[in-house]
């Protein structure tokens, strides 16, 4: 029967996120893959299966808030990848056509067969916290050894 603000749920869950992660950086070559995409004129999107709580602040805190021309955080939306109800949100809000678009993803199931299931290519990039591959790797493209630098050579041409 308590009464809580927003304000007072938001303050203690950015508390929670910053007393309960250890460990926290970008990995190698997100900042040059960012500014390359940029530099070429492409657009970027955020899709994120995240709480706006947790995810702005991490965004703000490396800067990377000024890369993305728009942002989709399922806390907000009701709903998470990989159902493509969640993609065409994106792609209904900011005027996105599937043909023009990649999803860029670590997770086989909610960022790949998401992607696959809407009807766009991937690539997928194997990293520490990527799940372990039990079914069918949906991807176009397929980077293994999580070096984000090598994502250049398959997106920017």
């Amino acid at each position: 029967g308590v009464k809580v603000p927003k304000s007072r749920i938001d303050f203690i869950a950015e508390a929670f996120r910053c007393y309960s992660t250890k460990y926290i950086k970008l990995y190698d070559g997100v900042q040059d893959l960012l500014d390359t995409l940029k530099a070429h004129g492409k657009k970027i999107y955020l899709l994120s299966n995240a709480q706006r709580v947790f995810t702005e602040n991490e965004l703000n805190m490396f800067g990377l808030d000024k890369y993305f021309d728009g942002v989709c955080i399922s806390s907000d939306e009701e709903c998470s990848k990989p159902d493509a109800h969640y993609y065409q949100t994106l792609f209904d809000r900011c005027g996105l056509k599937k043909e023009e678009s990649i999803m860029i993803g670590n997770d086989y199931i909610s960022d790949i067969g998401g992607a696959a299931d809407f009807g766009i290519d991937s690539l997928y990039i194997h990293q520490s916290i990527s799940p372990e591959i039990k079914g069918e790797l949906r991807s176009q493209y397929t980077i293994m050894d999580g070096d984000v630098f090598k994502i250049k050579e398959y997106i920017v041409k």
